[in-house]
């Protein structure tokens, strides 16, 4: 259920009902969740 749930909340690249907006949202999201994971394992690294 927790996949299902997963892949319904990704939605496909080539959907054309999605808007400039929806992808530039969805770029800058996970774009951040990036950037917060990686300063996450910077400062665990760097406090053992």
């Amino acid at each position: 259920m927790m996949t299902s749930h997963l892949f319904s909340a990704i939605p496909p690249s080539h959907d054309c009902r999605s808007t400039d907006e929806d992808t530039f949202i969805s770029i800058h999201r996970r774009c951040l969740c990036l950037s917060v994971s990686l300063f996450v394992i910077t400062f665990i690294t760097r406090f053992p």
